[in-house]
């Protein structure tokens, strides 16, 4: 009796480990190439470990299709080369915008939205409302463009300084050596807001120029999945709404 049960058993188990062996062996997985910057709430990536709202919902999605997604951090000024040379599967954030020199000769399939965002002009408070001819110089993060006064930029008027991260932009823009900072103002808000429980000290001016867009997923060899995201994001709202209140983006 007892032998009978022990082979019911050790049967049962070989069952249950075949399938999960299946299962593992079904799982797709990709690799996604994350900008290696901390650009929280939508993206961030320390030690190799990633977080942030765009990363929910692509995992989401993964979930969702039984997939499996590695993200990968690179340099910003690397993250599309590594996806048009085929070294990752994916890419994100990324824009039909954004380094089309790079991306010249190459079939790219972009998402519709994963986030929006609104890009612009961030200052010290005394120097909100002196309009444009106020800045000399403005500061961004490496690999990133000034969208938002590309023709000052291109005729001269506005020199551009760059810092490789976040923190140091926002030191740049307190320190004054720098005009105006141009980032993700979310993302800006989000960080002054962690370590300055009172008064900002720098403040989006909104009578500047800033631009508007979107961050997508995108690739060279993968359309079917940017297709399956695509349909994601317009049948599972609710889901991603989820996500955006986790991260207070609404």
């Amino acid at each position: 009796m007892v032998e009978q049960m022990l082979k019911s058993l050790f049967l049962a188990l070989c069952l249950i480990s075949s399938a999960l062996w299946a299962q593992g062996a079904n799982t797709k997985t990709f690799v996604v190439g994350i900008e290696g910057i901390s650009y929280y709430p939508f993206y961030s990536c320390k030690n190799e470990k990633c977080i942030g709202y765009g990363l929910d919902v692509l995992a989401a999605f993964a979930k969702h299709k039984g997939y499996h997604f590695i993200f990968k951090p690179f340099p910003v000024t690397r993250t599309a080369k590594a996806c048009i040379g085929g070294k990752i599967d994916f890419c994100y954030p990324d824009n039909p915008t954004w380094a089309q020199e790079r991306k010249v000769g190459y079939k790219v399939y972009y998402s519709g939205s994963v986030g929006n965002f609104t890009d612009g002009l961030i200052v010290l408070p005394k120097n909100k409302g002196k309009g444009i001819g106020n800045l000399k110089t403005v500061g961004t993060i490496t690999g990133f463009t000034v969208w938002a006064l590309n023709n000052e930029i291109k005729k001269g008027s506005i020199n551009v300084d760059y810092s490789n991260d976040l923190q140091g932009l926002v030191s740049m823009a307190l320190k004054e050596r720098v005009d105006a900072l141009y980032a993700n103002v979310d993302v800006v808000k989000a960080m002054l807001a962690k370590h300055h429980s009172n008064t900002l000290p720098l403040i989006f001016d909104e009578k500047l120029p800033y631009s508007e867009g979107y961050y997508a997923l995108s690739t060279t060899t993968r359309k079917e999945i940017i297709d399956e995201l695509n349909h994601f994001l317009e049948t599972e709202k609710e889901t991603i709404n989820k996500i955006k209140k986790k991260y207070k983006l609404l």
